[in-house]
């Protein structure tokens, strides 16, 4: 609520000065006049500007004294002084230095523009990523050949037996020196590569090749065994084998 100021009383003399004729400040009014009415009149008028000096040097609640731009006491922002009555600047936040600004928002633990991870090569695979919680990313076989099955196999009586294995399912002994091998999970195409390897009981050479009568599948192949030498020639069943098959 605003202060309203007082209206000054008998601010205005009569054509005679009437509302101090007579008075002495020292000595007061002359004992032979009526100082009733000048009297009065001085003095309510003088306290009346009195108090609006007063009323003058007082704020309102929204009002802004002329001194208010300049703190009492100046404040340290950030290690700067900071009396009010100029902008400050802050190394480290608004130019060039090293105030110590260290710290974590809480949105910073969400990345503003969320981020795809790409893996190339041997494995490819993608996932969004934003940094509100971790992701898992499902990888495929990349465009470079690499190993996808492996098998170390024996013959038990007339069984093959897969003594180590990875990305086989079965192993089976077709006769005539013939193993059939089964995939796990199938290979894109049916361009893929063999590597293989028999044991001998002989010094005829012995190998393991790929039978041109029975037709690759994405999951299937199946290899002869043969051994060879100067005179004697025919199907051989290694007792143990080790196959790779890569793509």
């Amino acid at each position: 609520m605003s202060i309203e100021k007082l209206t000054e009383f008998a601010e205005l003399a009569d054509e005679h000065n009437s509302h101090k004729e007579g008075l002495e400040l020292d000595k007061g009014f002359p004992s032979l006049t009526q100082p009733a009415r000048q009297w009065f009149n001085w003095l309510l008028n003088s306290i009346t500007k009195k108090v609006n000096e007063i009323i003058d040097e007082k704020l309102d609640k929204d009002a802004i004294s002329a001194s208010a731009t300049k703190l009492a006491t100046a404040r340290k922002i950030g290690g700067i002084s900071f009396d009010g009555t100029a902008d400050i600047d802050l190394p480290g936040v608004n130019k060039a230095g090293d105030q110590n600004t260290t710290g974590n928002a809480s949105s910073a633990d969400k990345l503003k523009t969320s981020r795809t991870i790409n893996f190339t090569g041997v494995v490819k695979g993608s996932g969004t990523f934003d940094g509100s919680q971790n992701i898992t990313i499902d990888t495929v076989d990349g465009g470079t050949l690499g190993e996808k099955a492996i098998a170390v196999i024996r013959l038990t009586g007339s069984t093959f037996d897969l003594v180590k294995s990875r990305g086989f399912a079965s192993v089976s002994n077709s006769g005539g020196g013939q193993i059939e091998f089964t995939l796990s999970a199938a290979a894109p195409d049916t361009d893929y590569g063999i590597v293989c390897m028999g044991t001998s009981n002989d010094t005829a050479a012995v190998s393991l090749q790929e039978r041109e009568d029975f037709a690759r599948t994405k999951t299937k192949f199946r290899l002869m065994g043969a051994f060879g030498g100067d005179n004697t020639q025919g199907a051989y069943t290694p007792k143990i084998c080790t196959v790779v098959v890569y793509y």
